[in-house]
């Protein structure tokens, strides 16, 4: 067997051909989820703490690996789910999704511990966090600040995630502090998804991810191998992302168009009735109008009345003048 088709053989683990459940923004993580749930399997941490969740899909691919790997870790996610000038400030829909979501699926192993990650020190012993993700405020100093606090809690397997590795601009710090601490323990890196990276701090960490950042380090083609087979799981997941998207506003659309069509058909039920109502008045209105033109109307009238009179009065004298007639006949 090669050196690459080893490296593929400990990569292609059934975990990271998992769809994971909880897809969300920013699209970034989202390209990261099987990498994720690999480096559960390959480090398999009794505990696991991430600083900084925000929507939940890094913290969510965790759970489920733990979840279907049937691990004993237990799981922690701090957050003070407000957001920062990074990742913009939110509301409570944005925790309120994730609870919902994470308390379904993960609060027997998992709970979100809603406070600032300084605060939240106090809550877990030196020693103790196998696996740190440190997603939090991304300035230099806020993230070497996070660093430096954490690493106590580490354990002699301790393993620490940096995202935002490849991202250069703005005020952005994770990239310096990357460079400088790769130069001091070993390491694996992904440039997509704005770049994770992964720092091997204890001197415990299991064989075969310690070899695998020795080979990486060592290679530059087993580096692109490595970054080009979870790049294309990343991209997998993210396509999924935009088929949802597609999915979700087509079903959108749909249900406009059904409700437009009811509508529609409501219209003209509405306008079936009031043509319906519409003849019924007019052939009451045509009666009437037949009635009212079978009366006097008006300057008519009184000479219909001196016509019917005078009519009256014809006849009479008509019979007069037969009766005067018949007198003069029977006496001449």
């Amino acid at each position: 067997m090669s050196n690459q088709e080893s490296i593929l053989q400990a990569l292609a683990r059934p975990i990271v051909f998992q769809v994971p459940r909880r897809l969300t923004s920013p699209p970034s993580w989202v390209m990261h989820a099987p990498l994720a749930m690999w480096l559960v399997e390959a480090l398999r941490p009794s505990v696991l703490v991430e600083l900084g969740t925000y929507s939940g899909t890094s913290y969510c691919a965790f759970c489920q690996a733990v979840q279907q790997l049937k691990l004993p870790t237990k799981c922690y996610a701090v957050d003070t789910w407000k957001g920062d000038p990074h990742a913009s400030w939110y509301g409570e829909e944005v925790y309120e999704d994730l609870r919902r979501h994470h308390d379904a699926q993960y609060a027997s192993f998992s709970r979100l511990v809603r406070e600032d990650f300084d605060s939240a020190l106090a809550h877990f012993d030196d020693g103790s966090i196998d696996l740190l993700h440190i997603d939090g405020y991304h300035t230099y100093d806020a993230v070497k600040h996070d660093f430096e606090s954490w690493k106590p809690k580490l354990s002699n397997r301790g393993v620490v995630l940096f995202h935002d590795t490849n991202v250069r601009e703005r005020d952005f710090g994770v990239a310096q502090l990357w460079e400088e601490l790769k130069r001091s323990w070993p390491s694996l890196e992904v440039l997509h998804g704005h770049g994770l990276g992964i720092l091997l701090v204890g001197k415990d960490v299991p064989q075969p991810l310690a070899a695998l950042a020795e080979r990486t380090g060592a290679s530059s083609d087993d580096l692109r191998l490595f970054q080009d087979f979870f790049a294309h799981l990343g991209r997998a997941c993210l396509a999924e992302v935009s088929l949802e998207e597609s999915r979700a506003t087509i079903a959108e659309r749909d249900a406009s168009v059904d409700s437009l069509l009811a509508r529609c058909t409501q219209i003209a039920g509405e306008r079936d009735e009031d043509r319906r109502a519409f003849s019924a008045e007019m052939s009451r209105l045509n009666q009437l109008y037949r009635q009212e033109l079978a009366k006097p109307k008006g300057f008519l009238a009184p000479l219909l009345v001196i016509k019917r009179a005078l009519g009256r009065l014809c006849r009479g004298c008509s019979a007069e003048k037969d009766a005067s007639r018949k007198d003069v006949a029977i006496s001449g």
